[in-house]
Protein backbone atom coordinates (compact mmCIF):
# COMPACT_ATOMS: atom_id res chain seq x y z
CA UNK A 1 0.00 0.00 0.00
CA UNK A 2 3.05 2.71 0.89
CA UNK A 3 4.16 1.78 -3.08
CA UNK A 4 1.09 2.24 -4.37
CA UNK A 5 0.18 5.11 -2.18
CA UNK A 6 3.89 6.77 -3.81
CA UNK A 7 3.80 5.55 -6.69
CA UNK A 8 0.26 7.91 -6.88
CA UNK A 9 1.96 11.00 -5.63
CA UNK A 10 4.97 10.66 -7.95
CA UNK A 11 2.48 10.66 -10.69
CA UNK A 12 0.37 13.58 -9.91
CA UNK A 13 3.47 15.44 -9.21
CA UNK A 14 4.41 14.18 -12.82
CA UNK A 15 1.11 15.23 -14.71
CA UNK A 16 1.63 18.74 -12.95
CA UNK A 17 4.87 19.53 -14.45
CA UNK A 18 3.53 18.42 -17.90
CA UNK A 19 1.04 20.40 -17.64
CA UNK A 20 3.14 23.49 -16.63
CA UNK A 21 6.50 22.97 -18.20
CA UNK A 22 5.76 25.72 -20.75
CA UNK A 23 4.36 27.90 -18.39
CA UNK A 24 7.45 27.82 -16.61
CA UNK A 25 9.42 27.72 -19.47
CA UNK A 26 11.51 24.69 -18.59
CA UNK A 27 14.04 24.05 -21.24
CA UNK A 28 14.70 20.01 -22.26
CA UNK A 29 17.99 19.99 -20.45
CA UNK A 30 16.07 21.09 -17.47
CA UNK A 31 13.32 18.66 -17.49
CA UNK A 32 14.61 15.72 -15.08
CA UNK A 33 15.94 18.26 -12.65
CA UNK A 34 12.46 19.81 -12.60
CA UNK A 35 10.21 16.54 -12.53
CA UNK A 36 12.49 14.78 -9.83
CA UNK A 37 12.33 17.72 -7.64
CA UNK A 38 8.37 17.84 -7.48
CA UNK A 39 8.08 13.99 -7.46
CA UNK A 40 11.03 13.95 -4.43
CA UNK A 41 9.02 16.64 -2.32
CA UNK A 42 5.48 15.29 -3.14
CA UNK A 43 6.40 11.56 -1.51
CA UNK A 44 8.09 13.13 0.98
CA UNK A 45 5.16 15.45 1.47
CA UNK A 46 2.87 12.35 2.53
CA UNK A 47 4.88 12.10 6.03
CA UNK A 48 2.35 15.10 6.47
CA UNK A 49 -0.41 13.20 6.63
CA UNK A 50 -3.02 12.19 8.92
CA UNK A 51 -4.47 9.51 7.22
CA UNK A 52 -4.10 6.93 4.77
CA UNK A 53 -6.60 7.53 1.96
CA UNK A 54 -5.89 7.90 -1.70
CA UNK A 55 -6.53 11.17 -1.32
CA UNK A 56 -3.73 12.03 0.44
CA UNK A 57 -1.42 11.14 -1.83
CA UNK A 58 -3.20 13.91 -4.53
CA UNK A 59 -2.48 16.41 -2.35
CA UNK A 60 0.79 15.53 -1.76
CA UNK A 61 1.57 15.23 -5.58
CA UNK A 62 0.00 19.18 -5.66
CA UNK A 63 1.78 20.59 -2.71
CA UNK A 64 5.13 18.80 -4.42
CA UNK A 65 4.21 20.30 -7.66
CA UNK A 66 3.85 23.68 -6.50
CA UNK A 67 6.60 23.87 -4.34
CA UNK A 68 8.90 22.72 -7.16
CA UNK A 69 7.58 26.30 -9.35
CA UNK A 70 7.99 28.12 -6.52
CA UNK A 71 11.53 27.29 -6.38
CA UNK A 72 11.69 27.15 -10.51
CA UNK A 73 10.61 31.49 -10.25
CA UNK A 74 13.10 32.06 -7.40
CA UNK A 75 16.00 30.05 -7.56
CA UNK A 76 15.94 28.82 -11.17
CA UNK A 77 14.87 32.12 -12.80
CA UNK A 78 16.33 34.75 -9.87
CA UNK A 79 12.32 36.05 -9.32
CA UNK A 80 11.43 36.89 -12.94
CA UNK A 81 8.12 38.89 -12.56
CA UNK A 82 6.87 37.22 -15.73
CA UNK A 83 7.08 33.76 -14.40
CA UNK A 84 5.85 35.12 -11.40
CA UNK A 85 3.05 36.72 -12.78
CA UNK A 86 2.03 32.97 -14.31
CA UNK A 87 2.85 31.42 -10.80
CA UNK A 88 0.20 33.91 -9.14
CA UNK A 89 -1.95 32.65 -11.67
CA UNK A 90 -1.79 29.04 -10.99
CA UNK A 91 -1.69 29.54 -7.24
CA UNK A 92 -5.42 31.46 -7.26
CA UNK A 93 -6.53 29.18 -9.75
CA UNK A 94 -5.90 25.59 -8.10
CA UNK A 95 -5.36 26.72 -4.23
CA UNK A 96 -7.56 28.29 -1.70
CA UNK A 97 -7.30 32.02 -0.91
CA UNK A 98 -5.36 31.39 2.16
CA UNK A 99 -2.39 28.82 0.41
CA UNK A 100 -2.05 30.85 -2.32
CA UNK A 101 -1.83 34.22 0.09
CA UNK A 102 0.91 32.26 1.89
CA UNK A 103 2.89 31.60 -1.28
CA UNK A 104 2.61 34.92 -2.80
CA UNK A 105 3.48 36.24 0.79
CA UNK A 106 6.42 34.61 0.87
CA UNK A 107 7.81 35.40 -2.51
CA UNK A 108 7.83 39.03 -1.73
CA UNK A 109 9.42 38.49 1.12
CA UNK A 110 11.93 36.84 -0.09
CA UNK A 111 12.20 38.84 -2.98
CA UNK A 112 13.33 41.67 -0.43
CA UNK A 113 15.61 39.95 1.56
CA UNK A 114 13.74 40.38 4.87
CA UNK A 115 13.76 36.65 5.94
CA UNK A 116 14.49 36.34 9.48
CA UNK A 117 16.33 33.93 11.85
CA UNK A 118 19.22 33.66 8.56
CA UNK A 119 16.23 32.80 6.42
CA UNK A 120 14.64 29.94 8.61
CA UNK A 121 11.45 31.08 8.74
CA UNK A 122 10.60 30.08 5.33
CA UNK A 123 10.79 26.40 6.86
CA UNK A 124 7.99 27.23 9.04
CA UNK A 125 6.07 29.00 6.16
CA UNK A 126 6.41 26.02 4.07
CA UNK A 127 5.18 23.74 6.35
CA UNK A 128 2.10 25.84 7.09
CA UNK A 129 1.51 25.97 3.04
CA UNK A 130 2.16 22.35 2.50
CA UNK A 131 0.25 20.97 5.71
CA UNK A 132 -2.91 23.29 4.34
CA UNK A 133 -2.54 21.78 1.27
CA UNK A 134 -2.72 17.92 2.57
CA UNK A 135 -5.14 18.65 5.78
CA UNK A 136 -3.31 17.65 8.31
CA UNK A 137 -2.65 21.41 9.79
CA UNK A 138 -4.03 21.21 12.48
CA UNK A 139 -3.11 18.16 13.74
CA UNK A 140 0.74 19.35 13.83
CA UNK A 141 -0.13 22.45 15.20
CA UNK A 142 -1.81 20.73 18.17
CA UNK A 143 0.82 18.13 18.75
CA UNK A 144 3.92 19.27 17.90
CA UNK A 145 5.53 23.19 18.14
CA UNK A 146 4.95 23.83 14.60
CA UNK A 147 7.82 26.58 14.39
CA UNK A 148 10.36 24.78 15.83
CA UNK A 149 9.73 21.85 13.31
CA UNK A 150 9.12 24.16 10.09
CA UNK A 151 12.50 25.70 11.07
CA UNK A 152 14.60 22.44 11.49
CA UNK A 153 12.87 20.88 8.79
CA UNK A 154 14.61 24.13 6.83
CA UNK A 155 17.73 23.18 8.41
CA UNK A 156 17.42 19.90 6.84
CA UNK A 157 16.76 21.15 3.65
CA UNK A 158 20.23 23.75 4.70
CA UNK A 159 22.21 20.84 5.49
CA UNK A 160 21.87 18.67 2.59
CA UNK A 161 22.13 21.62 0.02
CA UNK A 162 25.76 23.14 1.60
CA UNK A 163 27.61 22.12 -0.71
CA UNK A 164 25.99 23.34 -3.61
CA UNK A 165 25.03 26.15 -1.85
CA UNK A 166 28.33 27.15 -1.03
CA UNK A 167 29.63 26.67 -4.66
CA UNK A 168 26.39 28.94 -5.73
CA UNK A 169 26.96 31.47 -3.53
CA UNK A 170 23.35 31.39 -2.52
CA UNK A 171 21.17 32.15 0.82
CA UNK A 172 22.18 29.34 3.85
CA UNK A 173 21.46 29.33 7.53
CA UNK A 174 24.99 27.33 7.88
CA UNK A 175 26.87 30.41 6.42
CA UNK A 176 25.90 32.16 9.44
CA UNK A 177 27.71 32.88 12.77
CA UNK A 178 24.96 30.65 14.78
CA UNK A 179 25.44 27.86 12.26
CA UNK A 180 26.97 25.50 15.23
CA UNK A 181 23.65 26.39 17.36
CA UNK A 182 21.16 25.09 14.26
CA UNK A 183 23.07 22.14 13.50
CA UNK A 184 23.16 21.19 17.37
CA UNK A 185 19.15 22.39 16.92
CA UNK A 186 18.78 19.54 14.37
CA UNK A 187 20.44 16.86 15.73
CA UNK A 188 18.70 17.33 18.82
CA UNK A 189 14.97 17.09 17.66
CA UNK A 190 13.17 14.53 18.61
CA UNK A 191 12.23 12.53 15.41
CA UNK A 192 10.51 9.48 17.85
CA UNK A 193 8.35 11.65 19.48
CA UNK A 194 7.03 13.27 15.75
CA UNK A 195 7.16 9.61 14.14
CA UNK A 196 4.79 8.66 16.81
CA UNK A 197 2.24 11.53 15.54
CA UNK A 198 3.18 10.99 12.02
CA UNK A 199 3.99 7.45 11.52
CA UNK A 200 3.54 6.75 7.73
CA UNK A 201 6.56 9.35 6.70
CA UNK A 202 8.92 6.57 6.09
CA UNK A 203 10.73 8.94 3.84
CA UNK A 204 10.69 11.86 5.17
CA UNK A 205 11.98 10.58 8.66
CA UNK A 206 15.12 8.79 6.51
CA UNK A 207 15.60 12.32 5.20
CA UNK A 208 15.52 13.92 8.19
CA UNK A 209 17.68 11.11 9.91
CA UNK A 210 20.12 11.10 7.04
CA UNK A 211 20.34 15.25 7.65
CA UNK A 212 21.12 14.42 10.67
CA UNK A 213 23.86 12.93 10.60
CA UNK A 214 25.42 14.94 8.19
CA UNK A 215 24.77 17.39 10.50
CA UNK A 216 27.24 15.81 13.01
CA UNK A 217 29.88 15.43 10.91
CA UNK A 218 29.52 18.59 9.58
CA UNK A 219 29.87 19.77 13.47
CA UNK A 220 32.74 17.17 14.09
CA UNK A 221 35.02 17.97 11.13
CA UNK A 222 34.85 21.97 11.19
CA UNK A 223 33.62 23.38 14.28
CA UNK A 224 33.73 27.04 13.43
CA UNK A 225 32.50 30.09 15.01
CA UNK A 226 32.67 32.42 11.94
CA UNK A 227 30.44 31.67 8.81
CA UNK A 228 31.67 29.25 5.53
CA UNK A 229 31.12 32.29 3.25
CA UNK A 230 30.24 35.80 3.49
CA UNK A 231 26.69 36.04 1.37
CA UNK A 232 25.33 39.08 0.61
CA UNK A 233 21.72 40.20 1.16
CA UNK A 234 20.57 39.27 -2.18
CA UNK A 235 17.19 37.15 -2.30
CA UNK A 236 19.21 34.33 -4.42
CA UNK A 237 18.55 31.28 -2.67
CA UNK A 238 17.73 27.92 -2.47
CA UNK A 239 13.85 26.08 -1.64
CA UNK A 240 12.99 23.06 -0.78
Amino acid sequence: MHMFRHFAAALVAFTWCIRNQQTFQISFRESKRYWLKAINLAICYQGFASDRGIGVSFKAGKAGFFCCAYDVITDWRNFDPLLYQSFEKLAKQYLSTSEAQLALSLYQVEKQGLLAEDGLTRGTIALEFVTKIIGSESLIRQTTDFNRFGIVLQIVDDVLDIEDDKRERKMNSLFSKKRNQYLKDLIEFPVEQVKAILPDGSILWAVVTFAQQKARNILSQSPASEPLINVNSSPDHNIA
